[in-house]
């Protein structure tokens, strides 16, 4: 008897998929990438109060607008906690929410088969599973514009109202605009020019719902910039000499990382480019192997006329939207990842409209069979190599010693993740006998099934060697140790130029100075760089207060320092260095030092 999901079903097949792939470990890796810099500015928002303006190491940081920024501190005041799970939580809600849109919204023209089999494609997807699991931007911009996507096509499927059609998508792609700013339009209008192309109806981008949904779009963008920008203008306001620089900042930055993406930051290399786009393929994987196959008319021969447009806008609009991103020079991989959700809604509903039993069917089970047993081999070499600690004689066969030991492995875990790889590995067996699993549905099901267990494997057996190679966490430790509980520590011209990751695992409170007149009583703790230390530490503000060095150290090609004050500033004036004539005061008749003129 074949079994039939219902929507409420389908959720909570979609939660648990999700909850296996996404959460574990979700907290194990150290900070990625671009990662510090979404969640420092969240970390100051808490601390301050101020979420109008992100700030990345005490300057105002206007690169990106601020939803991620205010993800990241929502989740910190809501968890309590202010570590790599809460930081990356927002970013996989995210993912959650528009695999459950798939699932929950009605649809007029993908059946429930088709938008669970989207739902688990999407949750499975390289690209998605990547940059799902950080707090980079990527992976929330994904789902943001895959919800304004299938909103748009869901409601017009359904004969909506032209308001609700347009209005809707605009407040999705307003948060849009907030989360990375204009980029996101173009996919969405990639698949709004050719459905309507394809339907001739391209006259609707002219009528007043149209514009009520640009509107709307705007009006959720410019509530935070005109906000952002009159709190910034009376700031400059009061210092009279960075009046006339402070103002256009804002605009200045996204200008230029715009023109950082069309013209690139670095000198065009060609070879990188073309490397980019290979790896921007890779995200799509491993679906994106079913695609090709789409425009094989037997395939799509016995889907309705107008479903079949759809798809063939979908088609175009992926081709379009892959196109454009990869002309500017200055194009990354992570560039692409948008447009996965096109990807996902099409792949999803030409499997869904595949007959049982069909080759490809076929193929895709031989090859289910074949990353069951893999995954069976796999579990083996996990508990050999690193619950039975044998991954040390490979270190010494290779001449590796990775910084730090490896941690204590709790068994529990493991034996629930073998107990889960030998269940589904029998049940793949079983069910290839009996020549079951022949339909796209269940083999969906099946590969999430299977992803789950390879990540439940991966957080059993790769996250404890990857923490060995930590390079941030322990920095933070090391500094954690030096300065005492509540004491603040000031980092001394670090800024957005200047800032290192290793700032997140620093305890706070943590304060930014700049300049040496900054360095007032209440700072005694100072993180400075060990050159710009080696400039300063013989300037009489510095000498005076008796410096003593707690903590070198160093991060990447740089040293480190923390100095601990022992005195308080001097309360003499700091004296002439030699070579200039004293100040006349008092005595004018005093005698003066004829070698200084």
């Amino acid at each position: 008897m074949s079994y039939k999901p219902t929507r409420v079903s389908a959720a909570i097949i979609i939660l648990i998929i999700w909850a296996g792939i996404y959460l574990p470990g979700l907290g194990g890796r150290e900070v990625q990438g671009n990662e510090p810099k979404r969640m420092l500015p969240a970390l100051t928002m808490v601390e301050t109060g101020n979420w109008l303006t992100p700030e990345l190491a005490g300057e105002k940081y206007y690169k990106k607008p601020p939803l991620i920024n205010w993800m990241i501190a929502t989740s910190f005041i809501v968890t309590g906690e202010r570590n790599e799970f809460s930081a990356r939580l927002p970013t996989t809600l995210l993912v959650l929410c528009f695999a459950l849109c798939l699932v929950l919204m009605p649809s007029g023209w993908l059946t429930l088969d088709g938008r669970i089999i989207s739902a688990v494609i999407f949750l499975t997807t390289i690209g998605i599973v990547d940059k799902g699991r950080l707090i980079e931007i990527d992976g929330a911009y994904a789902s943001m514009t895959g919800m304004a996507v299938l909103t748009w096509l869901n409601l017009r499927s359904l004969n909506s109202s032209k308001w609700l059609l347009w209005t809707i998508p605009g407040f999705i792609l307003g948060l849009g605009l907030l989360l990375k700013g204009p980029i996101i339009l173009i996919f969405f209008y990639c698949v709004v020019f050719f459905v309507l192309k394809n339907e001739k109806k391209l006259s609707e981008l002219r009528k007043a719902p149209h514009f009520t949904g640009i509107l709307v779009m705007a009006l959720v963008f410019s509530t935070w910039a005109i906000s952002a920008f009159l709190a910034n203008q009376g700031e400059t306001a009061a210092k009279t000499a960075a009046v006339s620089v402070e103002e256009p900042k804002m605009s200045r930055e996204w200008l230029s990382d715009v023109t950082d993406i069309i013209y690139g930051m670095d000198k065009f290399r060609p070879a990188s480019w073309v490397g980019n786009i290979f790896q921007a393929m890779t995200y799509f994987l491993p679906w994106l192997l079913f695609i090709p196959f789409f425009r094989r008319e037997k395939w799509i021969a016995d889907i309705p006329e107008t479903q079949r447009l759809m798809i063939k806008s979908l088609f175009w609009a992926l081709v379009a939207g892959f196109i454009i991103t990869s002309l500017p020079p200055g194009t990354k991989a992570r560039y692409y990842v948008p447009l996965i959700p096109v990807a996902v809604i099409m792949t999803g509903f030409m499997l869904s409209n595949l007959p049982e039993n069909n080759m490809a069917h076929r193929i895709w089970r031989n090859i289910l069979l074949g990353l069951s047993i893999l995954s069976a081999l796999a579990l083996a070499a996990g508990i050999l190599l690193i619950n039975m600690r044998y991954i040390a004689y490979l270190y010494g066969y290779f001449n590796m010693k990775p910084p730090s030991p490896l941690e204590y492995i709790n068994y529990l875990p493991t034996f629930l993740v073998t107990v889960l790889t030998v269940s589904f590995l029998l049940f793949i067996f079983y069910n290839y006998k009996r020549g079951a699993l022949l339909d796209s549905l269940k083999l969906a099901l099946a590969t999430g099934a299977l992803v789950v267990v390879i990540m439940l494997q991966a957080f059993c057996f790769i996250l404890p060697v990857a923490r060995q190679y930590d390079m941030k966490r322990p920095v933070g430790t090391a500094i954690n140790k030096c300065v005492p509980p509540g004491e603040p520590l000031y980092l001394f011209d670090f800024g957005v130029m200047n800032y290192e990751p290793f700032i997140f695992y620093i305890r706070q409170p943590v304060r930014y100075v700049f300049g040496d007149d900054n360095l007032t009583a209440d700072v005694k703790h100072v993180l400075f760089e060990m050159e710009s230390y080696g400039r300063r530490k013989t300037d009489y503000m510095i000498a005076a207060r008796g410096p003593v060095p707690i903590l070198e150290f160093r991060f990447k090609k740089k040293g480190y320092l923390i100095i601990k004050f022992e005195k308080p500033p001097p309360s003499f004036p700091k004296p002439e260095k030699p070579g200039r004539p004293a100040p006349l005061t008092g005595n004018t008749n005093a005698p003066t030092d004829s070698g200084s003129r």
